[in-house]
């Protein structure tokens, strides 16, 4: 009853109107004497939906956009005319991150990291072409957060439109709710991994590996590939490797290409065919003979007959490019401390499983093993 009759005597005189402001947000609340400390935590998260914690207070933001001291919520509570006039920066309790840090240098690196997974599918023609079906392909990527900024800042960070088939955001993180593509975060504090996803629709790839592979006697395979870089020729692939499965019974091999160079490892019953860099809207070609030790590989007499060779695997790295299109429009930065701060974007694409099989007529695919 005690209880009752105390919010009942409260009169539009003990009402206070506070403006507060989160990141780049500001809202107001009302504050009287005696309203329950959870039911003002409660108001000021729905207001404020990327509050990455529970709120513990207010500080003033003065003119020069510095902080005034800390007020805790429990004594706003009780006197709300403590906190009647100007702007409050809303404080929190983040589970990830503490108060009091500071660094003499402001940063925040972000790298969005893709791996690409491919499955296609060359068949010889006969003629010396090959027609080429995609069977499968996703991307897998990553947004990698290095945050090294004082105090308690709050970022938005805005991708161009992407459809995602999985996504997994860290609990740091807040959508932006007029915004689409807008993610809200106050960054934990050193490295962290803000956001996993998994695309399977325009996808970039950014090779076309185009292989043929015959077999014109008993004792001799041929093959030749043309690899062609599709994406821009203002950046560059580095530590290309190209697998091409050879027979268990190779005896030797001569080979041409016109970049890298070609090697024979025996423990991986493979050419390695390797680029240490590759620029963009470029191609690249081998042609090999492999002879294999007489009777080892024997030529089928059904003509018809199509058999599956273990697939051709490649390898790389691409720095500034996005397989799937994930693309960063702004990153910006609030901290009320008014700091100076440099923040960073790259992109980085790696090969996942990107693997080419191959169908050729009248080569006998149980004398090869899967490079690994």
């Amino acid at each position: 009853m005690g209880e009752k009759e105390k919010k009942m005597s409260i009169t539009e005189k003990d009402i206070v109107q506070v403006k507060i402001a989160h990141a780049d947000e500001e809202e107001t609340i009302l504050l009287a004497p005696g309203v329950p400390v959870e039911e003002i935590n409660d108001a000021v998260k729905s207001l404020f939906p990327t509050l990455p914690g529970s709120l513990k207070g207010f500080r003033k933001i003065n003119a020069d956009r510095s902080l005034g001291p800390f007020i805790p919520l429990s004594i706003a509570v009780r006197v709300p005319s403590i906190v009647s006039s100007g702007t409050y920066q809303v404080q929190v309790y983040p589970a990830w991150r503490r108060e009091g840090i500071v660094y003499e240098k402001n940063e925040l690196h972000v790298d969005l990291t893709e791996s690409v997974n491919l499955l296609m599918v060359s068949e010889d023609l006969g003629n010396g072409n090959s027609k080429m079906t995609l069977v499968e392909t996703d991307v897998s990527g990553t947004t990698l957060v290095r945050s090294k900024l004082s105090g308690m800042p709050g970022c938005k960070l805005a991708f161009e439109a992407i459809d995602y088939d999985d996504v997994v955001y860290h609990p740091c993180v807040r959508l932006d709710k007029f915004e689409k593509g807008v993610l809200k975060f106050v960054p934990p504090d050193g490295q962290t991994e803000i956001l996993r996803y998994r695309i399977s629709k325009h996808i970039k790839l950014p090779f076309r590996v185009l292989p043929v592979i015959t077999q014109p006697s008993a004792n001799v395979m041929e093959v030749k590939v043309n690899v062609k870089a599709a994406f821009s020729k203002d950046l560059t692939a580095t530590d290309v490797v190209l697998r091409i499965p050879c027979p268990r019974s190779t005896a030797s091999y001569n080979s041409k290409v016109s970049k890298g160079t070609v090697t024979y490892v025996n423990e991986m019953e493979c050419l390695y065919w390797k680029i240490p860099k590759f620029v963009g809207d470029s191609d690249a070609t081998l042609s090999a003979e492999i002879k294999v030790l007489t009777g080892e590989v024997q030529k089928t007499d059904t003509t018809n007959i199509t058999t599956t060779i273990p697939p051709l695997l490649l390898e790389f790295v691409i720095i500034g490019y996005a397989a799937s299109g994930m693309r960063v429009r702004y990153l910006e930065i609030y901290e009320n401390g008014e700091y100076e701060k440099e923040s960073w974007i790259r992109y980085m694409t790696t090969s996942g499983n990107y693997q080419i099989r191959v169908t050729a007529p009248n080569v006998n695919s149980l004398e090869f093993a899967n490079p690994q």
